[in-house]
């Protein structure tokens, strides 16, 4: 069962940085959020105000987590870049980012929350560089790539579980 939030999103900010606890900080500027630090950024959409305008998200080494919603509803986000410190991404993460072209995840991730890239629908290419992820939980990347119909993806040989509608769409 998916509860679905609905993001009301700021038209334009130039640039803006601030701080999510001690450890981790971000900025935004020109399209672009960074996310820097040590540690987890925890659950709840920290950044709604900018997920109709960034289009390159990076997620610096030292980053270990992504919590719930954190960046739900960023829809022109088209580059992703995830750092190889980042062991867990939680639910509903990135789902409907509706511009977002490829996903790689490093080889240190080990846990993907239910939902985490649901309805990525222009996701061309997922790609899996290490083989500590063993469960791909319910519903985890339903519709992605469906507008294209084509999707190059290699499961790693550590998965053991693949969830209910996983792949779906």
């Amino acid at each position: 069962f998916l509860i679905t939030l609905f993001v009301v999103c700021s038209p334009s900010i130039d640039a803006d940085s601030g701080n999510i606890s001690e450890e981790v900080s971000w900025t935004y500027e020109s399209g672009t959020l960074t996310v820097s630090g040590t540690g987890n950024i925890g659950n709840g959409m920290y950044f709604s105000e900018y997920c109709g305008t960034t289009e390159n998200l990076i997620i610096e080494e030292g980053i270990i987590s992504i919590g719930d919603f954190n960046f739900k509803d960023f829809r022109n986000l088209k580059d992703l870049s995830l750092p190889n410190t980042l062991v867990k991404i939680s639910k509903e993460a990135f789902s409907f980012c509706f511009s977002l072209e490829r996903i790689v995840l490093p080889a240190s991730l080990k846990e993907l929350g239910e939902y985490a890239f649901y309805s990525c629908t222009n996701v061309r290419a997922l790609e899996f560089l290490g083989n500590g992820l063993t469960v791909i939980p319910d519903n985890c990347f339903t519709n992605l790539g469906q507008r294209h119909g084509n999707l190059s993806l290699v499961i790693p040989e550590g998965v053991t579980t693949i969830g209910r509608a996983a792949f779906s769409g």
